[in-house]
């Protein structure tokens, strides 16, 4: 990424769901000290790869052990809890890793328009 248009193009790019994968990125804008393009390359290339896992796993873990904690505290030990744990768990991990890519698109976005200026 060399220009403004360069950066506009990376940020019609930076969608939600969809967003392409990329191996490389360079930034070599003129306003842009070194250590502040490689920097900024570093970030640019996470945020275009972040597939929302992490918050999606983060999501599954808290919500199946609060409803299993919740569950066996009340009616004791069985499988019933277990299953209804796992549903809301996978439930949350769903709801998670969008929330996990619409925020990585949000934060692309924004480090998009601050590096250009606008």
């Amino acid at each position: 990424m060399e220009s403004i248009d360069d950066l506009r193009a990376a940020a019609t790019l930076a969608s939600w769901l969809g967003r392409p994968c990329v191996d490389e990125v360079v930034v070599r804008t003129p306003w842009l000290v070194a250590e502040e393009q490689d920097r900024s390359a570093k970030a640019i290339r996470r945020l275009f790869n972040d597939c929302g896992c992490g918050v999606g796993m983060t999501a599954f873990v808290v919500a199946t052990t609060a409803v299993l904690v919740l569950q066996l505290s009340r009616h004791g030990w069985s499988w019933a809890p277990v299953g209804t744990a796992l549903v809301v768990g996978v439930g949350a991990a769903v709801v998670g890793k969008l929330l996990g890519l619409a925020w990585s698109c949000l934060r692309l976005r924004a480090l998009l328009r601050r590096m250009s200026g606008a």
